[in-house]
Parts: structure tokens; C-alpha cells; sequence
């Protein structure tokens, strides 16, 4: 659920009022959703997810740097480099004892402390890791280019179309190795109600 409170919402928010009330309207209705999100998040459960925090780090300081500078063009280069960012944070946690993606998996999936320091496991999410530090690089870049080369609505759905695609992509391959993994050692994954 994190990744549409992190990456949906605000979108949804964003395209539909500026879609509405134009660009500077749509930037602040992106930007409140995601702190709305923050907010529900902790009061309903007390704490907030990592990319959900990621988020509203990342998207105020874009939208910061728009209204400050006035440029949109500004604000969409933000875009990737937000992406660049995000590659770099992942690679960096990835040749240590907690990588991001083992993080987020207790966050998002409530896997098990134990699961994720398990040495084959803890491989799996170095691996996965490193596997969204390359996504992310690879969306810095294919979204650099948009942005210079393309219209501002070009920009915007290639970004928004691309950005769901590979980390459909991603998420396709994670749930596949990672299966393969816990298959190969034995495990089982039980879903209960929350």
C-alpha cells in the first residue's frame, strides 16, 4: 500500500487539479496529499513507511524549488534527479547487514525480523537492493532526457507511464526471485488478517 500512498496519491492529486486549476495549484494538491498520507499513516498506525517518507521529502523539495524559482522545468528535472537520489540511497544500504529492500519488506509486508536476517534471505535483499539502485538510475536517466527533449505534458505522462512500468517491473521480478528463494530453502508464506 505504500507505494500508491507514496507515488499515487500525489499523482492523482496533482494531475487532477492541475488538469482543473492549472500547474501551481495541481504542484500544492500533490504535495498536501502526500502530507495528508504522512499524517494518516501516523495516526492510524504511529508510524509511517519508508517510502512514504521518501516522498514527502522528496516532493516537498521539489515543489520548494518550483515556486521559488518559478521555472517548471526546474521542477520536472527534480523529477529525476529525485529518481538519481533514490538509486544512490539504495545502493548505498545494499552491501550493508540491513539493505533497503529487507527494510521495506518488514514495513510493507510485515515479514518477520528473523526472515530477514537470514543469511540466504539477507543475499535475496542485497540482490533486490541493488536490482531498484539500477531501476532507479535507469528511470533518472530515461526521465533526464524527457524532460529536456520532450513538451511539459510529454514530460510528465512518460514520467508518470515509465515510472509504473519499471517498478511494475521490478516489483514482477522481486516476488519471482524471491519466491524461488524462500522455495528453495523450504519456507512458506502465510498471509493472516492484519
Amino acid at each position: 500500500m505504500s507505494f500508491g500512498e507514496s507515488f499515487g496519491v500525489p499523482v492523482g492529486a496533482f494531475l487532477i487539479v492541475d488538469a482543473v486549476a492549472g500547474q501551481r495549484p495541481g504542484l500544492i494538491a500533490g504535495l498536501a496529499a502526500t502530507w495528508l498520507v504522512a499524517l494518516a499513516r501516523k495516526v492510524m498506525t504511529g508510524a509511517v513507511p519508508g517510502l512514504v517518507v521518501m516522498s514527502v521529502v522528496l516532493l516537498s523539495l521539489q515543489t520548494m524549488l518550483a515556486f521559488m524559482t518559478g521555472q517548471t522545468w526546474i521542477y520536472l528535472l527534480q523529477i529525476p534527479l529525485a529518481k538519481f537520489l533514490l538509486s544512490l540511497v539504495f545502493a548505498r544500504t545494499a552491501a550493508t547487514r540491513n539493505p533497503l529492500v529487507g527494510r521495506l519488506a518488514g514495513e510493507v509486508v510485515a515479514l518477520p525480523h528473523v526472515w530477514i536476517t537470514h543469511a540466504d534471505l539477507h543475499r535475496f535483499f542485497r540482490g533486490a537492493t541493488w536490482l531498484w539502485s539500477v531501476i532507479f538510475l535507469v528511470l533518472s536517466i530515461m526521465l533526464a532526457a524527457m524532460v529536456v527533449t520532450q513538451p511539459l505534458e510529454t514530460a510528465v505522462l512518460v514520467s508518470t507511464l515509465g515510472s509504473i512500468a519499471l517498478a511494475g517491473l521490478g516489483a514482477g521480478i522481486c516476488v519471482v526471485w524471491f519466491r524461488r528463494v524462500i522455495h528453495r530453502l523450504g519456507l512458506t508464506l502465510r498471509f493472516t488478517a492484519a
